[in-house]
């Protein structure tokens, strides 16, 4: 039985749920720490893991200096972090996969002010993730209005165009990926309808995976149950170094 300790919300549900596998804790000490991800949440995971955390789930982490992100890594070892990127949910990247074969890589998101920078970090992790590999900056368009970008993959250099716009108001944000190919993978994720769909289309027809009804909260915590128990690799952190760096040079002002 694995302690979970400063779950609230959906993760209190979500530990309920799991009776077999988890239950509540106080302390950090041999436990699975829930951290929130408003500003400073690696300094909050390195201080949970410091007094004892066997791992960590971080709840929608949001901008991180990078320095201190890279020290999280180093002061957890083995132990699981795992980031909990509703955007990003891990059975959906499943879903998806990687599309080797594609010619054409492509992420069109639309979002409110409040979302807008995590938005475009969403919309490069999306695209590493159908890539199946980092990607390298070639230019970009800012504007008040969103942002366009030409990336590549950097195994094959196979290009990759994201593109964010602004909405005015408030409305949640909404996501769809593309990787065309002899296999055609589209991803369509809406924070407003809580809709996530992957379809896979070939010359014999299109198929639309089911849509995936568990909690991110409880996908969350089952990532780190197995980490622990079965020891699965977890690479959250790396991939948002990779998206979050992407992301905060197509946001810059800088031409660099």
């Amino acid at each position: 039985m694995i302690g979970i300790c400063g779950a609230t919300g959906g993760y209190r549900v979500a530990v309920a749920e799991l009776p077999m596998s988890v239950s509540p804790a106080t302390a950090s000490q041999d436990a699975v720490v829930i951290v929130k991800g408003s500003h400073g949440w690696a300094e909050r995971a390195i201080s949970a893991l410091r007094e004892g955390a066997v791992g960590i789930v971080v709840a929608d982490p949001g901008e991180e200096d990078d320095k201190v992100v890279a020290e999280l890594a180093a002061v957890a070892g083995r132990a699981p972090v795992v980031l909990d990127r509703p955007r990003m949910r891990a059975d959906v990247v499943a879903d998806a996969g990687v599309t080797a074969a594609a010619r054409y890589l492509a992420a069109d998101a639309a979002a409110d002010v409040a979302s807008f920078r995590a938005v475009v970090r969403d919309a490069v992790g999306w695209l590493r993730v159908v890539a199946g590999g980092p990607l390298t900056l070639r230019s970009r368009a800012v504007s008040a209005h969103g942002v366009l970008a030409l990336l590549d993959e950097a195994a094959t250099g196979r290009a990759a165009v994201v593109t964010v716009s602004l909405l005015a108001g408030r409305g949640g944000s909404r996501l769809r990926v593309q990787a065309a190919g002899e296999t055609r993978t589209e991803v369509e994720l809406d924070d407003a309808a809580d809709v996530a769909v992957v379809e896979v289309s070939t010359i014999e027809g299109a198929l639309r995976l089911p849509r995936r009804r568990e909690s991110h909260e409880r996908l969350a915590l089952r990532g780190a149950i197995s980490a622990l128990t079965g020891g699965r690799p977890v690479d959250d952190l790396e991939a948002f170094r990779h998206d979050a760096a992407l992301a905060l040079r197509l946001l810059s002002s800088s031409d660099n």
